[in-house]
């Protein structure tokens, strides 16, 4: 597979750092550079079980506006373009990227990144999703019942939460999956598919990167023609690995063994070669 990141960095270090990560990961940047303050930025808190909690400065990848702003042919040859939800924080700029990317023939997908950012950017995500810019939504526990009380959805007690939110979400887009932590996660498609998968049981050490590794598992082999148990399956082995790690890179063993793990997974799955434009317009640093 073939990836671009596209954003927005300062002219700093910092950013000249991520762009090189980028490059020595395979991943072709597309990055302005903006001369109003500097390279997003990311604090993590991680408490003793490993659970983290993170404060963001978007610095510079705020004056990333409009995707007019971005180079002719970013979205060609793509298949899927990626957005983190910070972007809805930009609605002009999600809304446009999204518009590009499905008039190249590529599908969308969003992560909706906090509970907060679901309450904080409700009405661009309910547009999006009402005017059927949205192929794939991924959510944790937390954001999917975030966006049931932005719609103000309720669930009869002893209803599952979950399941009404995903419910929610298919009445617009494709696809929707919620990871559940410990619990593994479970994704539902329009069409009436289910696929689930446990976590690894494996033990935590930070979770910092963990919703992402889950994410881009996922995606892989959706974009490979996998089904969606083994899409689930795939994104929970990616995120079990993240949490073994401590920050948000894998050793070469922590990724041999997740190769291994994939390949027993997705078995025979189709081969397809894809070139996934991802844009994080205001996250640069997780995807570094």
């Amino acid at each position: 597979m073939h990836c671009k990141f596209v954003g927005m960095i300062g002219a700093d270090a910092v950013g000249e750092d991520y762009t090189l990560q980028l490059r020595q990961q395979g991943v072709q940047p597309v990055l302005l550079e903006s001369q109003e303050g500097p390279t997003a930025s990311c604090l993590c808190f991680v408490t003793p079980d490993g659970q983290r909690t993170m404060r963001t400065c978007l610095g510079a990848s705020e004056h990333l506006s409009s995707a007019s702003m971005l180079p002719s042919g970013w979205t060609d040859n793509a298949v899927l373009l990626h957005c983190e939800g910070y972007c809805l924080y930009r609605p002009q700029l999600a809304r446009e990227a999204m518009t590009a990317a499905k008039q190249a023939g590529a599908l969308v997908s969003i992560d909706l990144a906090s509970f907060e950012c679901v309450a904080n950017c409700k009405a661009a995500l309910l547009e999006l999703l009402q005017d059927g810019l949205l192929d794939l939504v991924f959510a944790n526990e937390e954001e999917a019942f975030a966006l049931l009380e932005a719609v103000g959805q309720q669930v009869p007690p002893g209803g599952d939460k979950v399941e009404a939110a995903q419910h929610f979400v298919l009445q617009h887009a494709q696809t929707c999956v919620v990871s559940l932590g410990a619990r593994g996660c479970i994704a539902r498609a329009r069409d009436g598919r289910v696929g689930s998968s446990p976590a690894g049981g494996v033990k935590v050490v930070d979770t910092i990167g963990a919703g992402d590794y889950f994410t881009s598992g996922f995606l892989y082999a959706h974009l490979l023609g996998c089904s969606l148990q083994q899409c689930a399956a795939v994104g929970c082995a990616a995120g079990s690995e993240a949490v073994q790690t401590k920050g948000a890179i894998l050793s070469d063993a922590a990724w041999q063994r997740l190769r291994r793990t994939l390949s027993a997974i997705m078995g025979t799955a189709p081969a397809k070669m894809v070139d996934v434009a991802a844009t994080e317009a205001s996250k640069v640093l997780v995807a570094a």
